[in-house]
């Protein structure tokens, strides 16, 4: 039996629009989210991505590299980066690569995508935003 949460919610969505997937919902949970605990965050696997491009949700990308946020700060270290997306993005999100000097995030959700275009990109979403996932 599995908790009801943000999480198995979206996954049973997922999965209502692929009913060509045999996936039990306790599966899907293992096979398309990263972080597999209730509250843990919102981060898809390649697997999860690839049921969500199939399902045909709505997604948005943006370049992703850990970069300066202003002379005076130091770089976004790595953990820091993740821990923050973990917190503070409240939709599934994927991380990927289109080259390996070329990562990205795709975001699916339009309203947070809107909020990142806002503030000139995920760094600056991050350090403004005041929103934690619940």
């Amino acid at each position: 039996m599995i908790r009801d949460t943000i999480k198995t919610r979206i996954t049973k969505a997922i999965l209502e629009q692929l009913p060509e997937c045999k996936l039990s919902p306790e599966s899907a949970l293992k096979t398309f989210w990263l972080d597999i605990r209730n509250e843990g965050g919102l981060r898809l696997s390649d697997n999860g991505d690839k049921a969500f491009t199939e399902a045909e949700i709505e997604s948005f990308e943006f370049p992703f590299r850990l970069k300066k946020i202003t002379d005076k700060e130091p770089i976004y270290s790595y953990q820091n980066l993740m821990l923050d997306l973990s917190l503070k993005v409240p939709c599934p999100y994927f991380i990927g690569r289109h080259k390996p000097t070329e990562p990205y995030i795709k975001i699916y959700d339009s309203k947070v995508a809107v909020m990142i275009s806002l503030y000139g990109g995920i760094y600056e979403y991050l350090r403004n935003s005041q929103i934690k996932r619940k």
